[in-house]
């Protein structure tokens, strides 16, 4: 049997999924800009039990309300950043929140702006980067903060740019990418990170913005943007990080990738606007073997294609889940949400 891509359920969303969040256990949650999901009323946050979807309380409030990041602690709570004023009415959630699978609760007095990335660190760690300048009582984080459970901290004096992407490694340390020359007064192109009191770049970075980045069970770290360089050599919206040094992922692909993640065996799959690798078709998908790019679809001369590209990707077990603004996928309806299975 041969893999293809499958909706999770239709009706699906009726608009934009920006982020999806296997838990593991398998429920998935999303979010977005939707108002409604699978034909009930679930305003930017919804989970899938696996049989049908829920709400998740009343949902996020405010003009263009929208979910933009997900991340769960290892106590099973999830939290969310994004663009929105209240989560299902309660204070002082503007723009992050936490959903213990009952009620929502704030963190802090919130953010001032949007939070377009959040992730743990292995200690529990909440770190959450964004738009805003204020996280809290805080003032002048400056687009990135630290939240240990009971307050919010700045790293250094922040980024004076766009953060877009975050992930930790096994030791605890952070990783960065955006589009900014320097975070914190420390010269780093597009890429850095923190390792607990200070900035500091990878190489001599990226030429362009640095939009997902992702590290795989040995450590090795991938990055994915709309770059065309690394490290000072040709690396096509994709590159690789030893710890030392940036290297090309074969030929790349040819257009901005939004979105990587790792599956249980090491594979690391890209999502994004792209069409090519080298002069292989390759729309929208793609997976890395350590080697060289292929296409993921029900058949090689098909690959999947989407009317707007891929936001977000994420891997449970066996699957691999794509999610986005696109209508169709793989030369099929199927809107917003999708996952690549038997």
């Amino acid at each position: 049997m041969t893999k293809q891509w499958y909706p999770v359920s239709l009706p699906a969303a009726d608009s934009t999924i920006s982020v999806v969040l296997p838990d593991g256990h398998g429920n998935i949650y999303v979010g977005g800009s939707f108002s409604h999901i699978g034909g009930i009323a679930a305003s930017g946050i919804a989970k899938w039990n696996g049989l049908r979807w829920q709400a998740l309380g009343n949902g996020v409030s405010g003009a263009g309300a929208t979910v933009l990041t997900l991340a769960m602690d290892n106590a099973g709570i999830l939290y969310i950043g994004g663009d929105f004023l209240t989560a299902s009415g309660v204070g002082l959630t503007q723009g992050i929140a936490k959903w213990n699978g009952t009620t929502w609760a704030g963190l802090g007095q919130g953010a001032n702006d949007t939070v377009r990335v959040i992730t743990f660190d292995p200690s529990g760690n909440l770190y959450a980067a964004g738009a805003f300048t204020n996280m809290g009582l805080v003032a002048n984080t400056n687009r990135i903060a630290m939240w240990d459970g009971s307050a919010w901290s700045a790293l250094g004096t922040g980024c004076n740019s766009s953060i877009e992407t975050m992930t930790c490694d096994q030791n605890g340390q952070l990783y960065v990418g955006g589009n900014f020359a320097s975070i914190a007064g420390v010269s780093a192109n597009n890429v850095a990170f923190w390792d607990g009191s200070a900035w500091n770049p990878l190489g001599s970075g990226m030429d362009d913005t640095c939009r997902a980045l992702v590290f795989d069970s040995l450590g090795r770290l991938y990055a994915g943007g709309s770059f065309l360089n690394a490290g000072g050599s040709s690396a096509k919206h994709t590159a690789s990080w030893d710890g030392s040094a940036w290297s090309a992922m074969d030929t790349g692909l040819n257009d901005i990738v939004f979105a990587l993640a790792v599956d249980r065996i090491g594979n690391v799959y890209a999502g994004g606007d792209f069409t090519l690798s080298g002069t292989t078709p390759m729309l929208s998908v793609a997976k890395w073997n350590g080697t060289n790019w292929s296409a993921c679809s029900k058949s090689p001369s098909s690959p999947p294609s989407t009317d707007t590209g891929v936001q977000s990707l994420a891997c449970d077990k066996f699957d691999l889940y794509a999610a986005g603004s696109f209508m169709t996928f793989d030369g099929d309806y199927l809107p917003h949400l999708v996952v690549f299975g038997y």
